[in-house]
């Protein structure tokens, strides 16, 4: 039986879930909340090939390696419960595109990550013309020099849609749409972290 993208993907996301587990729980305890989509991503990760499966193994060490170093407080050996969910599919569809989410509640403490399996451009965070993802993500509306920021890369986009252009054929979108809105996206981050220090 042929399996989807999206079987593979929602695999690739319990295969990632169960490795962080296996690393943090070197250090503190762990909870997994199989709640959600860890359900559905358990049955995706029965599904796969052998083969898919070693590959997105080794995927997810190295994606939770890197997480790990950039992130070191996961590991401080404590008595705090890290907790670890995979987000529904549901809760994309309302702007919130983390498929893992690790928090430590003790402390108020979240991290959510958006995993891709095959793709070969950043489609996601699903960052918008409108989509005030401050405020929507964490309770702080983007400020004006965000939107004042994204809206000539948009307007971009826009006046190309409009001249039935494909988004393959834009050949500068590294350089003219994604390092733009991320730029946009981290500056918007650090100002809400420095008006809001918590």
């Amino acid at each position: 039986m042929p399996i989807s993208s999206n079987h593979n993907g929602r695999a690739f996301e319990f295969i990632t879930l169960k490795q962080f587990e296996r690393e943090i729980s070197k250090f503190r305890s762990v909870l997994i909340d199989e709640g959600g989509g860890y359900a559905a991503s358990a049955k995706s990760s029965e599904m796969i090939t052998n083969e898919l499966r070693l590959k997105l193994e080794k995927s997810a060490e190295i994606a939770v390696e890197i997480v790990l170093s950039l992130e070191p407080l996961i590991l401080i050996q404590n008595t705090d419960r890290v907790v670890l969910k995979i987000l529904t599919d549901e809760a994309g569809k309302q702007g919130d595109v983390r498929d893992i989410v690790i928090e430590q509640p003790d402390i108020e403490w979240v991290i959510g990550l958006s995993l891709k399996h095959n793709h070969k451009a950043v489609k996601h965070s699903r960052l918008s013309k409108g989509l005030d993802f401050g405020k929507m993500w964490y309770g702080i509306p983007c400020s004006q020099n965000y939107w004042n920021d994204i809206k000539p890369v948009f307007d971009k986009l826009e006046t190309l849609a409009q001249n039935k252009t494909e988004w393959k054929g834009i050949k500068d979108k590294s350089d003219s749409v994604y390092l733009p809105l991320l730029i946009a996206f981290m500056d918007e981050i650090m100002r809400a972290k420095a008006r809001h220090p918590r």
